[in-house]
């Protein structure tokens, strides 16, 4: 299928003149050789344009649709009309033996193509070919100005009387029946377009995929006896036509060299396209996976399809990580509910309202690292399971509680986002649809627990003041993990501060100590469950975390309660301990009896609520 959209693109963009037909590819080009009617050398002049970068003006090589150039390895082979100056004068930095062998090859190749050419034009390329001499190529003035240019390499044309040599009519058509000629003729059915005809023997190289070779690299081929089966080799263990194999390398590097259509996330290239081959669909669908509820960006066209492949390099090939295509409608409700998913209470300095992929995969990696790459193959499955709204990758989900505990600055507003949509995606967790800010109704044991491990930072941070270490950066790991072993020590430090905080801010102190009791009587106990459990699975911990962030955003966006304005939270701590302790000091979270008054309780989850 991937082969098909792609030869199926070719066609559309052949028509619509942005790509070349068969024997013709575009190449960049950065000088022509203005040659006289008797072979000599009139001039070379840069056909580079000067295009912004920036603040600067830098010069880059123009395109232009030249014969189809060459694949090299390390072989020597030539390209007809457009090469560098190794081929076409004989020259480089080292001037070795096989420098002159690549001259040969080139004049040997221009001379069984032009030689028969009646055509003026023709006959001025081949005389330069039989009088032109490399070890005396930079006695020649204008080779010699620009020796240190070709050295680094770039492509050159010819031009005789104004024009370039590759665009007359007559030289086209020599290079036609030249091309047209099969190697190796041999035929079959093409898997492609299901017709009887001429198989590629290799195909073109692929450029532009970042860690693959910058020369190119292949999608299809078999250099190995071990790739190979009943006696055929290389690509005739893969019946493509030599149509078929040109098209889909011409679309595709199309695709990779042209703005709009291709974007870098993590290891991976992807590229997009739809049948129209129109780049701004493209621009529009791209966008929309960084701007969900951006109305500029809705698709005008739902019913149009959109295909999507992710390529990533490999030893020397192309691999590909995924191939997806649907209706762009489709494409862009599964974006949205991705987008609803991810959607929660953020912090007021925070002004981006949706996270894409690449912040998704970012929140994975230890920002203090030189090489801050996500791990291989995850952006790719983090972006197919948003565009095709199928489960994360466990990887993502694993990566950013990681993060969470290494770095010991609590859950933000990003990691938060991409747990909750987990939770609701993988694990069904169907309250979670409801957790887009703090939910107070939700009996989730784990969600609760990080709620309270939030009350007790907050409280710690007020009754202490500045601290070089809260509660957070020493007991996170341990509470969101195994949570019995360390609460009743959580509780302990809790009732030092609460004491504090009565004696200086009543209110606040008050405020606390209602709250805790609260989520106390939230969480479930039996005599078999002291109401912590002994360890936490990866979803409870994903929901601790996000009870932990609600909370925390709920006390810092909400009003601060005043000394003066918080009666009513001492006057119900008063009843409680009323209520619950029978005239002891300490007072049980759950009601019951206390048994050690006046010296404290065997109850782990104690509170001190008066002095």
């Amino acid at each position: 299928m991937i082969l098909q959209s792609l030869v199926k693109l070719y066609e559309t963009l052949a028509d619509q003149g942005k790509v070349s037909r068969p024997g013709w590819c575009n190449a960049k080009v950065s000088y022509a050789v203005v040659l006289n009617h008797d072979g000599t050398i009139k001039d070379i002049v840069s056909v580079k344009q000067k295009v912004k970068r920036g603040k600067k003006t830098v010069e880059i090589p123009i395109i232009m649709q030249v014969p189809e150039m060459v694949t090299r390895a390390n072989n020597i082979a030539s390209s007809f009309l457009c090469e560098n100056a190794k081929y076409l004068f004989g020259i480089d930095e080292k001037m070795s033996l096989r420098t002159l062998e690549c001259f040969k090859a080139a004049k040997k190749k221009h001379l069984d193509i032009l030689d028969v050419v009646d055509s003026p034009v023709a006959q001025t390329v081949c005389n330069f070919f039989r009088s032109w001499d490399p070890e005396q190529a930079l006695d020649q003035p204008a080779v010699a100005k620009l020796a240190e240019e070709f050295y680094k390499g770039g492509n050159l044309v010819f031009e005789v009387d104004g024009e370039y040599v590759h665009d007359n009519e007559e030289v086209r058509r020599a290079w036609m029946d030249y091309s047209s000629v099969p190697y190796e003729m041999v035929t079959g059915r093409c898997l492609i377009t299901g017709e009887e005809a001429e198989i590629a023997r290799t195909h073109g190289k692929i450029k532009g995929v970042p860690g693959a070779q910058s020369s190119g690299a292949s999608l299809v081929s078999f250099n190995g006896a071990s790739l190979e089966s009943y006696e055929k080799t290389q690509s005739y263990n893969a019946p493509i036509s030599t149509y078929a194999a040109y098209a889909y390398v011409t679309a595709l590097n199309y695709l990779l060299s042209t703005d709009g259509y291709h974007s870098k996330v993590g290891d991976s290239m992807v590229v997009f396209w739809t049948d129209s081959g129109d780049v701004d669909d493209v621009s529009r669908l791209r966008k929309m996976m960084g701007s969900i509820n951006e109305k500029d960006h809705t698709p005008t066209d739902t019913d149009e399809k959109l295909y999507v492949l992710c390529l990533a390099p490999n030893a020397g090939r192309i691999a590909v990580r995924f191939f997806y295509e649907d209706a762009i409608g489709v494409i862009w409700e599964n974006l949205s509910e991705h987008a609803s998913r991810m959607k929660i209470v953020k912090p007021v300095f925070e002004d981006q309202e949706f996270i894409n992929i690449w912040q998704m995969l970012m929140e994975t990696v230890n920002q203090n690292l030189t090489d801050k790459t996500p791990v291989p193959h995850m952006s790719a499955m983090t972006l197919q399971s948003v565009i095709s709204d199928t489960p994360y990758p466990q990887s993502l989900y694993a990566g950013v509680l990681s993060r969470i505990r290494a770095e010991h600055k609590g859950v933000t507003y990003r990691k938060a986002s991409i747990i909750k949509a987990f939770l609701i995606k993988n694990y069904k967790w169907e309250e979670g649809k409801n957790m887009e800010a703090l939910n107070e109704g939700c009996k989730d044991r784990a969600y609760i627990l990080g709620r309270l491990f939030a009350v007790m930072e907050k409280a710690q941070k007020e009754a202490v003041g500045n601290i070089n270490q809260t509660i957070c950066d020493k007991f996170y790991n341990s509470a969101c993990t195994t949570p019995r072993s360390i609460f009743p020590v959580l509780i302990r430090l809790s009732n030092s501060h609460l004491s504090k905080l009565k004696r200086t801010k009543p209110g606040r102190g008050y405020y606390f100590t209602a709250k805790m009791q609260d989520l106390m009587d939230k969480i479930p106990v039996t005599d078999d469950d002291p109401g912590f459990p002994r360890r936490f699975s990866y979803e409870d911990q994903g929901k601790f975390a996000l009870g932990y962030y609600h909370q925390m955003r709920a006390e810092y966006t909400s009003s601060k309660l005043k000394d003066n304005d918080s009666e009513g939270d001492q006057t119900n701590a008063e009843n409680m301990e009323e209520n619950h302790g029978n005239g002891c000091k300490h007072a049980c979270l759950r009601a019951g009896t206390c048994r050690k008054q006046n010296t404290g309780c065997e109850e782990i989850r104690v509170l001190l609520l008066c002095q």
